[in-house]
């Protein structure tokens, strides 16, 4: 029958009877939810970070992996970051887990060269751990925190002990006292000595006894 039909009645039928092939084919196909269209919204994806130890923060998982090669039960209970003419280190103090041991363990890290090491080391007078839980702030941001309260000098000595952050110059005579949460100043202290002393609020302190200004005024004398 189809040998009566003109060429162009032919032609018609058969792209009438291709558009009804594609109309079906789409029909009876399953349907393509928007996260499989776009794979990035059907989850999160994990990224590996290739960002170097350069803080307290960055740093903490590397010093934690070489200490525990070495004493799996050691705690944290102090971080100083060292910015230094020379260069930056961060070291990481870790009290022992063997009970009557003296010697604690610290880690070092040069930022340039991302060397570790490990070493025994005098404890100090520092003997409660760091509040890892509490502790928010890195050491960038408390640095750029006392900056905006008169922080000139580009050296400087940032320490972690419990749940607040020392940071002063190594060259300006500026100590103060943050808040390692939310970055609040606890006290902010001023001359050779860091003896000329006020609150947060701007209160005077006079004989504040203070164990981590004293620690920070004697770490600033050997290294300067």
């Amino acid at each position: 029958m189809l040998q009566n039909y003109p060429a162009e009645r032919l032609i018609s039928v058969k792209k009438f009877s291709l558009v009804l092939a594609l109309i079906f084919t789409a029909c009876s196909a399953p349907s393509l939810s928007p996260t499989a269209l776009n794979p990035a919204q059907s989850g999160p994806i994990q990224r590996f970070s290739t960002r170097q130890a350069n803080s307290a923060q960055s740093g903490f998982a590397v010093a934690l992996q070489a200490v525990q090669k070495l004493d799996p039960q050691a705690q944290l209970y102090e971080i100083d970051i060292w910015q230094e003419t020379s260069g930056k280190s961060l070291q990481y103090g870790f009290l022992p887990g063997t009970a009557g041991k003296n010697q604690a363990l610290r880690v070092y890290i040069d930022v340039e060269s991302q060397a570790v090491k490990v070493e025994e080391a005098a404890q100090g007078t520092q003997t409660q751990l760091v509040n890892r839980e509490y502790w928010k702030l890195d050491s960038e941001e408390i640095y750029v925190r006392a900056q905006a309260n008169g922080l000139q000098d580009n050296t400087y000595l940032a320490t972690l002990w419990e749940d607040t952050w020392h940071i002063s110059g190594l060259k300006q005579h500026l100590y103060f006292q943050m808040d390692a949460q939310h970055g609040a100043v606890k006290l902010r202290c001023i001359g050779p000595y860091l003896d000329n002393c006020t609150t947060g609020d701007g209160n005077p302190v006079k004989n504040l006894p203070s164990r981590g200004m004293s620690a920070h005024l004697q770490a600033r004398q050997l290294k300067h």
